[in-house]
């Protein structure tokens, strides 16, 4: 799709009011930077998530993610020193 289609669509609207429903930082950081597939493979296997997800809501009430905070710079200190302290972990 061409930015001007996704202008048309309001599509930076929608991708904002998802991110706005996001429960951690990089899930909102994801959300912000979606853009639609075109691959019909990718559509599907995106909308099988979001069924798997819906289903998982309905069942239980709640979200299946839960809020959790950004361990990625624990992540890249790991990589480096091979080694995190117990708050980290």
């Amino acid at each position: 799709m061409t930015d001007r289609v996704l202008k048309v669509l309001e599509f930076d609207k929608i991708r904002s009011m998802l991110a706005d429903c996001a429960v951690s930082v990089m899930g909102r950081e994801f959300a912000e930077k979606l853009r639609p597939v075109s691959d019909y493979e990718a559509a599907a296997r995106l909308q099988e998530e979001t069924a798997e997800a819906e289903a998982e809501l309905i069942r239980t009430g709640r979200s299946p993610v839960d809020s959790f905070p950004d361990v990625r710079a624990s992540l890249r200190r790991s990589g480096v020193t091979l080694a995190l302290g117990p708050g980290e972990l």
